[in-house]
């Protein structure tokens, strides 16, 4: 059952027990997260691509790309750009739309 308090919906605990976090503020820290990675390449990159894509992504995209942002930068970098290629257990549905997005110049 939803309630409400000035404005904010508590949602029930999740089968961890841990609290639900709205997808709004899921997708607010992955927006601070992608445009602060490290180097200015990948925040540039990354930033505009979760700037253009996170309000389209459902739960399990959101999580596959909360997962490729804990991986190093440079392994980030080389394998968008086609340098080095996806390991399998990266290689998602998210690295396609990434790897499309950075073939189209960021757009």
């Amino acid at each position: 059952m939803l309630a409400s308090r000035r404005g904010f919906v508590y949602r029930p605990r999740r089968n961890d027990g841990l609290p639900q976090v709205p997808m709004d503020v899921t997708r607010k820290r992955l927006l601070f997260r992608a445009r602060h990675m490290g180097t200015n390449e990948n925040d540039s990159l990354f930033g505009a691509f979760a700037e253009q894509n996170l309000s389209l992504m459902n739960n399990n995209e959101l999580m596959l790309f909360e997962k490729l942002l804990e991986v190093s930068d440079a392994a980030l970098f080389h394998w968008v750009s086609g340098a080095k290629p996806v390991p399998p257990e990266f290689d998602t549905v998210v690295m396609a739309k990434l790897k499309a997005f950075t073939r189209a110049g960021g757009r």
